[in-house]
């Protein structure tokens, strides 16, 4: 007697009875998609925590995870539950908040700490409300803002990233999308509004001078016009992880200056490259480098500038800075062409850079203002190298306002909040304010 064969099956129904095959091709989706809005199929259809571990394999091979694909995962660990701090409604933070302060920055209104953590005190009312939630929900390095049923408009406001800062004309665009890797750190883009092209021709240039001879560019880099020493490093560098290649694309756009990393996201460097993409990665200090490997695969042509300090050591992190493409030497400052003035600020650590640009200072980890003061000041309880030195630093700044031109009227720091003032006479006040507390701190 023959043997009646079944019929075959559907390669669905083979999915289905195949949990190894279902992970894999879940996995495969995640490590090849951009999600560009919250994602919770896979909820419906694995087994409750699943799919954290396929997000966690796949956030170490792409470097991040966009947070918005957090939401509406039905996580049963502890850290991702919701905190008992939330008020009643859709958005909610949950316990596995860093207290970075992003989200209570972009959306005070909504997001406020409790319990050394953020929590949701009052649900978004207006549509510029529900906005500035969203936008903190994507920019959240965690992923640990997240929403009961998804926000129709979330795939718009993470379509606005770069956003402008107001206050700026346009000039400076937050980037979002902060990095865990830099336990929040904010990342701007500060627009070339004219010659465009030409800092993109500098950059290349320069990019060339240093792959040519690191030690002849010491005294200074000709095409970025450096007014102190500046070497050249290596070009490119992707410590074995995954990153779209390429120019800097199309656009209507001159380019501009990539202030500290932001979390890598082909989403985001699409919209960076429609505006010219970076000629230039500033660097304060090595705290908020992030993704700035991935950032140089996907825009080989960018010049990444740090100083000599924070590439020395051990660790992967210095090891990843000793391949930027402009390490600066000595005290500087640093005239730069399309970037602005590199002015050596140590104190948090010991190479750490500020940048003076179109009136406004980017201060990585320098002074910033602190939810503690309510004013510029310094994070005292976060100083690795030197206080005194920091306070030396803050003073030399304040000191050559006049003498050599350092006046500004806007900081927009790494970490901590920013401020904009009218005029830079009105900085200049904050500023001795500042330098006044930090003198008085033991």
């Amino acid at each position: 007697k023959t043997r009646r064969s079944s019929p075959p099956r559907h390669p669905v129904q083979s999915m289905i009875r195949n949990p190894t095959l279902l992970i894999g091709i879940s996995f495969l989706f995640i490590n090849t998609t951009d999600f560009t809005a919250a994602w919770s199929a896979p909820a419906a259809i694995l087994p409750r925590g699943t799919c954290k571990t396929i997000l966690d394999v796949g956030a170490r091979r792409r470097g991040s995870v966009p947070a918005a694909l957090s939401l509406g995962m039905g996580l049963e660990t502890s850290h991702k539950r919701r905190r008992t701090e939330n008020v009643e409604g859709n958005f909610f933070v949950d316990e596995s908040c860093i207290n970075c302060d992003t989200c209570r920055w972009m959306a005070p209104s909504i997001f406020t700490a409790e319990n050394f953590k953020s929590a949701v005190t009052k649900q978004p009312q207006t549509d510029k409300e529900l906005d500035r939630a969203l936008s903190a929900m994507a920019s959240c390095p965690t992923g640990s803002i997240r929403t009961h049923t998804p926000e129709k408009k979330m795939k718009l406001v993470l379509d606005s990233f770069p956003q402008p800062l107001e206050g700026l004309n346009g000039k400076v665009l937050h980037c979002g999308f902060h990095s865990e890797r830099s336990y929040g750190a904010t990342s701007y883009f500060a627009k070339h509004v004219e010659g465009g092209a030409q800092a993109a021709d500098d950059a290349a240039a320069a990019t060339a001078a240093g792959t040519a001879s690191a030690a002849a560019s010491r005294s200074a880099s000709a095409s970025a016009s450096a007014s102190r020493s500046a070497s050249g490093g290596r070009e490119g560098h992707g410590e074995g992880e995954e990153g779209h290649r390429g120019g800097h694309g199309g656009g209507g756009g001159g380019g501009g200056v990539l202030i500290e990393s932001p979390r890598f996201l082909g989403k985001l460097a699409r919209s960076l490259a429609g505006l010219g993409g970076p000629t230039h990665m500033f660097l304060s200090h090595i705290d908020d480098v992030a993704d700035h490997a991935l950032w140089k695969q996907r825009f080989p042509d960018m010049v990444r500038i740090v100083h000599r300090h924070e590439t020395e050591g051990s660790g992967e992190k210095r090891a990843s800075l000793r391949e930027c493409e402009m390490i600066l030497e000595g005290e500087g400052p640093w005239e730069v062409t399309g970037v602005g003035k590199i002015i050596y600020q140590p104190g948090h650590t010991k190479g750490h850079l500020v940048l003076l640009r179109d009136s406004v200072l980017y201060t990585g980890d320098h002074i910033a203002v602190t939810r503690q003061t309510g004013h510029l000041a310094a994070f005292r309880r976060y100083n690795w190298h030197s206080w005194p030195a920091q306070v030396e630093s803050v003073q030399s700044l304040y000191d050559s306002w006049e003498a050599e031109n350092n006046s500004f009227r806007a900081v927009l720091p790494g970490h901590g909040r920013m401020m904009i003032k009218e005029s830079e006479e009105e900085m200049r006040l904050e500023l001795h304010k500042c330098l006044e507390w930090m003198k008085a701190q033991p």
